[in-house]
């Protein structure tokens, strides 16, 4: 498998490739391939099939697709990211191991999705390659460096654990920084056939906010509260004569003079008492009775109070608040511009859809189903075993 070939799963595996990710529809689509581009493209990116030390493989604009690279690329199922051969064992194929025919003709759509993906990539990446033209390597490993500090960021710039993490994908820096460089002229080629007099109107902003601000822009409501909780039924009290209130009383003047990291000792001192942290959120929905009062008991109140006496059957509840957010959404001018961002987004990956759809139709791909049907043998031969 050649190095570069090996990076192009890494678009999936991070999450960065989000030409068909993005959940907004209904955009504007730009300007299509020319005649004489995609003649070209059918012209100079056919698919060849032939032999190889390990079986057959496709030959896709200069690049070399093998089977070992089909089953092992990396889908999405269920939040995680497996191998495809993974993804085709958790179809519970086993019991057709008999049949070999009716084993390969389940598993047949999954290989053909990848290799459908994978060919698209090299033939879009050869068109942006092209029309790039130069040497334009220099820039875009100064950009590409970039986005891998920006992963590097995500486990704190430690740049030692992010390669950790990718060599665990199977990966390493220099595949992440290749596969950077072909997604930004892809990118850029993308952006390059879109219509340069099409701004985004006020109209659509307002109509693409709607669509997409449950997924993005949504607030949840959140509670933030420290709470010493009473129970009448468990307390023991040194003092016969003093009465559950008489205790709640005192504890809530000791928590207005008491530090917030002092409320948990003043449980202890009382068997029957209970320190209650949220101080990192809780949602109001998810509070249950007894404590499911506090919601109401939290709109009276300020942040940075304390709610005393507040009492349910076998409860005195006292409740130090230190955020009441209320659920909602961003307001419009506030995101506006990132909506337009994605609007843009939107229209390129609208583009290449049918772009993509175009180039496969316009190659030739005949040979790709003797490839699915080794690919299969070998799935089929590996899970014989």
């Amino acid at each position: 498998m050649s190095k570069e070939k090996s990076y192009r799963s890494l678009r999936v595996i991070l999450g960065w490739y989000s030409f068909f990710l993005l959940l907004i529809g209904g955009c504007g689509g730009g300007d299509f391939l020319t005649e004489a581009e995609m003649k070209r493209v059918a012209v100079t990116e056919r698919i060849k099939l032939t032999e190889d030390a390990g079986g057959l493989v496709l030959i896709v604009g200069g690049e070399t697709i093998t089977s070992d690279e089909i089953l092992n690329s990396r889908v999405e199922y269920e939040d995680k990211i497996i191998p495809l051969k993974e993804r085709i064992e958790l179809l519970g194929l086993n019991e057709d191991m008999d049949d070999p025919e009716k084993y390969k003709k389940q598993a047949r759509p999954y290989v053909e999705k990848v290799l459908k993906a994978e060919i698209s990539d090299i033939l879009l990446y050869q068109l942006a390659k092209r029309q790039a033209g130069g040497d334009v390597n220099a820039a875009l490993d100064k950009v590409a460096e970039k986005e891998f500090r920006k992963f590097a960021l995500t486990f704190r710039g430690d740049k030692a654990k992010a390669e950790k993490a990718l060599k665990e994908l199977g990966l390493d820096r220099r595949g992440y920084i290749e596969e950077q460089k072909r997604l930004i002229l892809v990118r850029q080629y993308a952006t390059s056939k879109l219509p340069r007099d099409k701004p985004v109107t006020y109209r659509e902003l307002k109509a693409g906010y709607d669509r997409m601000k449950d997924d993005f822009f949504a607030i949840k409501a959140s509670l933030r509260f420290l709470l010493l909780d009473v129970d009448i039924v468990r307390l023991k009290i040194a003092d016969p004569n003093q009465a559950p209130s008489e205790l709640a009383d005192k504890l809530f003047l000791e928590m207005e003079k008491s530090p917030d990291d002092d409320f948990g000792k003043l449980a202890e001192k009382h068997p029957g008492v209970f320190f209650i942290d949220h101080s990192k959120g809780v949602q109001p929905e998810s509070l249950v009775e007894p404590y499911d009062i506090l919601v109401l008991e939290a709109d009276k109140i300020k942040p940075g109070k304390i709610a005393g006496q507040i009492k349910t059957e076998r409860n005195i509840l006292i409740m130090k608040l230190l955020e009441n957010r209320k659920g909602g959404y961003k307001p419009f001018a506030q995101v506006q511009r990132e909506v337009e961002k994605k609007i843009i987004k939107a229209r390129q990956n609208e583009f290449l859809n049918r772009f993509n759809e175009e180039l496969l139709r316009q190659a030739e791909l005949s040979e790709t189903d003797k490839f699915v049907d080794f690919c299969l043998d070998k799935l089929y031969e590996m899970s014989s075993r």
